[in-house]
């Protein structure tokens, strides 16, 4: 009985410290528990505004008739789907650390930052995918202003005629 509460001593301590027996010099492990914290924050702020996205592009495609509020309320699904589906993928393995030494805080840390730096490139891309959309819209409805004024002065032209 005795030998096991060594042991568990024992497995206790090993789990409190490196193998150098600094117990968490930096505030390392207060740091990477505030880094969870607020990534969890986040985590629920992207949900929460994914779901009203979704719920404005769904009422968008229920209510609107038209190609262009097709290719919007299509786009802001598969934009919202892709950014969820990113942060799902970028966020997997950083939830907590392998283990609980010293170095796997600091690891896990290192890691949560690389993968921070890739956000700014989806980002990019996203706010790429809205100007090209931007533009398309404002062309089709260029288009669609010009050749309704044309219509419209033949349909007066017709009506004088009459």
């Amino acid at each position: 009985m005795n030998d096991t509460i060594d042991w568990n001593a024992l497995m206790h301590t090993w789990r409190r410290y490196d193998g150098d027996g600094a117990d968490d010099p930096h505030g390392l492990r207060r740091r990477v528990l505030a880094q969870g914290r607020r990534l969890a924050l986040a985590t629920v702020g992207e949900y929460a505004v994914a779901a009203v996205i979704i719920c404005v592009a769904a009422w968008q495609l229920a209510t609107e008739r038209g190609l262009d509020a097709f290719v919007w309320g299509f786009a802001m699904l598969w934009l919202t789907a892709m950014a969820l589906q990113f942060s799902a993928s970028n966020r997997r393995g950083l939830w907590t650390p392998a283990g609980e030494t010293t170095r796997d805080y600091l690891d896990l840390a290192l890691e949560r930052i690389r993968r921070r730096e890739r956000t700014p490139w989806l980002v990019a891309w996203v706010v790429l995918v809205v100007a090209a959309m931007t533009s398309w819209s404002v062309y089709v409805r260029s288009r669609c202003r010009g050749e309704r004024r044309e219509l419209e002065r033949l349909r007066a032209d017709l009506e004088s005629g009459s």
